[in-house]
């Protein structure tokens, strides 16, 4: 227990954890950030319209046409 007292009353110690503790929030704000464009870039008319002409190919849809299909309706909702 004394060690982590020690610890606590060491400045530089406290800026190496006060800097770290900075790095984390701007690393959550970042990722916060790329979530909401990556939404904001869906747009549910040009998805649908994806979906419809995949289907619109009929039911010889390669491998990768269909996990895409299911990855579009996915998206969609």
């Amino acid at each position: 227990m004394a060690k982590d007292k020690d610890r606590a009353l060491n400045p530089a110690t406290a800026q190496l954890k006060a800097d770290k503790a900075r790095a984390l929030k701007k690393g959550k704000a970042a990722i916060t950030a790329q979530r909401t464009e990556r939404l904001a870039q869906r747009n549910p008319s040009r998805l649908e319209r994806q979906i419809a002409d995949l289907k619109a190919s009929g039911d010889a849809l390669a491998g990768r046409d269909k996990k895409q299909l299911e990855e579009l309706e996915r998206q969609l909702g």
